[in-house]
């Protein structure tokens, strides 16, 4: 069920922006680390749900904003140098791993399309949803495609794939080899936390009212569809925040788990 996407997929999530944010304040990105991190900040961002739709929708719009906005400096000036070099030994061989290792990349990047669907699970707190629900899933579908394309082609391009997997901090290493502007190179380092904690916040937002949706037509308990005072199913919203920081405390933070576990489960 799409619930279960939403959770694991925020777990896995939660370990990325861990390890950026030991990266960040520079402390060893331990597994110990890690596990604390993820654990916690999940909870932070399911009491900010829980406060109301407006303040978690205002804060998730101002996250996707800035990091939008640091992935098109990376793809102008990673693209700016790729071309003014005009060295693209990078892309040869174009699949070094064949295509398992193309299928090991997919694994444990499938949960980054998952939040298109959310836009319906929360059509009923859409401003006429008919009209703005279609239009928001074509855009954000389009605009996605377009983003993704341009900073793989970017970051593989500037930077041997071998290198950029090794760096717990792939865009900002990326970056520092073609130019040595710290207000850019720090600007692309924090918007990892901004893009990590967005994708959290969205998968609170859209599994809880999955929940609720499936309350509310007796699939799961009654209680389960109750509005808290703010407006929000304040019930399915802890359930989520809970649930993904202890996937998150029961795996000690391993990415490799969490995508078999999202793959194989409920569909």
């Amino acid at each position: 069920m799409k619930s279960f996407d939403y959770i694991v997929g925020a777990s896995a999530v939660s370990v990325g922006f861990a390890a950026y944010f030991a990266y960040s304040v520079g402390i060893p990105a331990a597994t110990g680390t890690l596990v604390i991190v993820g654990t916690i900040w999940p909870l932070v961002l399911m009491l900010l749900n829980i406060r109301g739709i407006q303040e978690a929708s205002w804060t998730n719009n101002l996250l996707v904003a800035l990091k939008i906005l640091a992935l098109l400096v990376f793809i102008f000036v990673g693209a700016s140098a790729l071309l003014a070099s005009g060295n693209y030994s990078n892309y040869h061989p174009f699949f070094p791993q064949g295509f398992s290792g193309v299928m090991s990349g997919a694994a444990i990047i499938f949960f980054a399309f998952i939040g298109f669907n959310t836009i319906a699970v929360m059509a009923e707190e859409v401003k006429d949803p008919e009209k703005n629900v279609p239009k928001a899933i074509l855009f954000a579908f389009a605009l996605c495609t377009l983003i993704y394309i341009g900073v793989s082609v970017v970051a593989v391009g500037i930077v041997n794939w071998q290198l950029l997997g090794a760096s717990s901090a792939p865009l900002e290493f990326a970056l520092k080899t073609v130019t040595d502007n710290m207000f850019l190179l720090q600007f692309v380092a924090i918007s990892a936390l901004f893009a990590t904690t967005s994708v959290i916040m969205a998968s609170i937002m859209g599994g809880s009212r999955a929940l609720f949706a499936m309350a509310r037509q007796g699939v799961l308990p009654h209680v389960l569809s109750t509005i808290s005072r703010q407006g929000v199913p304040a019930f399915t919203i802890l359930i989520c925040g809970l649930v993904i920081s202890g996937i998150v405390l029961l795996t000690g933070g391993n990415l490799d788990w969490l995508p078999r576990f999202l793959i194989s489960g409920p569909s």
